[in-house]
């Protein structure tokens, strides 16, 4: 009899995974799956301990789903990356599998790990697949007529429009025969964070509640962080608990549509839709330009940029202490919620390089060790686009001012007030830069930098590149 062994990553389901599908697919195969521990790696890679427990409980999670198809899940403890190779051959060896099915990931160290797997399966007579889950569409099909890889968001979107070939949802496998293995069991785990419970049904539930109660008006109302209006799903992306052909499929049946050129007929569904493209379009950038995975900027002339070192500038920033209301709250929720709205991730970071003119690496990688959403492609992505260092990007003369950002997107003052509690009792038009009406006597810092000063010199910062 066969053995199938099923690789889980950043794929955490069983409906909808094409690896766990194609394993199953043979109904005489006996199934495993193997998940592998790198907690070295996810260190390195500046994994937070939030997105490390929500992953692990969703590990755990998968396994009690597994089981009850009579399919064991496996822990392999690996620390590095490095280590998984001999890991997983000693387990093909173990159990004799004649094949590992795993779906495909596109960032520089995953990609090399799964090139140094795939070698040893071919050295020991194992069979690899891997399959196109985590991107809609391939990559190595989105070119350019020049046939080079694009670099600009919205002839990239175009194109991945047209090569969308939608599939049906693949259906979670049917209960196989008991094969007699016993799934391991896992460390410890802390608690689930109250905002982010564990499961599948879960974030299908989540999800198909903002498809048929949020989506309509997500365009209007999704860069107003004091209204819960956004999907609240990017953590359950970012682990494959959710796929994004999920995600295009809630929005289908939601609108009671049957193509893409309907969905986008909507203005809710095609800004949200953009949004995924936008996350896709990041892992693409990581794929075909896998310097910006080595701590690279995108654009190598902006490597010349002098950054500033100033280590009290960014703990401020770190702390929610830098005396500009809006970048305090959104610093302030990140740290404890994990979380940040997305409009607020530009605001800060473009405050922390064009204003405070620090390096966005730094700020790039505190993102990641707080986020439980951390995605780097996305993470890179974002931090690049507002530092004006990749593709892209915001043009380097064009600086958000996070004062009128927040006499905009929070024009009454309702989400700061929710994170700084200390200017609770200003006015709709104090509350967005207390010291200029001069409320020092609260509990709260001045402003660390000049922001008409700063924003002048970053802008003469970057036209000495050109």
């Amino acid at each position: 009899m066969k053995t199938h062994l099923v690789w889980f990553r950043r794929d955490l389901r069983v409906a909808d995974n094409p690896a766990l599908a194609a394993a199953c697919r043979d109904a005489g195969a006996r199934v495993m799956a193997v998940y592998c521990l790198t907690r070295q790696t996810w260190q390195r890679h500046d994994v937070g301990q939030r997105q490390v427990d929500f992953m692990l409980q969703h590990v755990a999670s998968l396994s009690s789903s597994l089981a009850a198809l009579n399919i064991p899940l496996l822990i392999l403890d690996c620390d590095l990356y490095s280590e998984v190779t001999e890991a997983l051959m000693a387990l093909c060896q173990q159990h004799t599998v004649k094949g590992l099915f795993t779906n495909a990931e596109y960032v520089l160290d995953e990609r090399r790990r799964d090139a140094l797997v795939k070698k040893s399966c071919d050295q020991h007579a194992v069979d690899f697949h891997q399959y196109g889950d985590r991107l809609m569409v391939s990559p190595d099909s989105l070119k350019t007529q020049q046939d080079k890889p694009y670099q600009v968001f919205t002839p990239f979107k175009k194109k991945w429009l047209n090569l969308l070939s939608l599939k049906k949802p693949f259906p979670t496998p049917t209960q196989r025969a008991d094969i007699g293995i016993a799934p391991d069991g896992l460390p410890a785990i802390a608690v689930a964070h109250e905002h982010w419970p564990i499961g599948e049904e879960v974030a299908h539930a989540r999800l198909q509640r903002f498809c048929e109660n949020k989506l309509f008006d997500y365009k209007n109302k999704r860069d107003f962080p004091a209204l819960n209006n956004t999907s609240q799903v990017s953590a359950y992306l970012s682990q494959g608990v959710l796929s994004a052909n999920q995600c295009i499929h809630a929005m289908f049946d939601a609108l009671q549509v049957d193509t893409i050129s309907q969905l986008c007929s909507d203005a809710g569904a095609a800004c949200w839709l953009s949004e995924l493209i936008w996350r896709e379009f990041y892992q693409y950038i990581a794929y075909h330009f896998p310097h910006v995975c080595q701590h690279k900027p995108f654009k190598p002339a902006t490597e010349n940029i002098v950054w500033h070192k100033n280590n009290a500038h960014l703990e401020a920033w770190k702390s929610g202490r830098t005396g500009i209301p809006i970048v305090d709250a959104a610093m302030r929720q990140l740290n404890q919620t994990g979380w940040m709205h997305n409009r607020l991730r530009m605001v800060v970071a473009m405050f922390f390089s064009k204003n405070c003119f620090l390096d966005w690496r730094l700020g790039e990688r505190y993102f990641m060790q707080q986020l439980i959403d951390g995605d780097f492609a996305s993470n890179n992505g974002g931090w690049q686009w507002s530092a004006s260092t990749g593709t892209d990007s915001a043009p380097y003369f064009r600086v958000f001012n996070p004062i009128s950002q927040s006499e905009k997107f929070d024009s009454k003052g309702d989400f700061i007030r929710r994170y700084c509690p200390e200017l609770e009792s200003l006015t709709a038009k104090q509350i967005h830069q207390p010291d200029a009406y001069g409320k020092h006597e609260l509990d709260y810092p001045p402003p660390i930098v000049d922001l008409k000063t700063t924003r002048a010199d970053a802008i003469t910062a970057f036209k000495k590149l050109n």
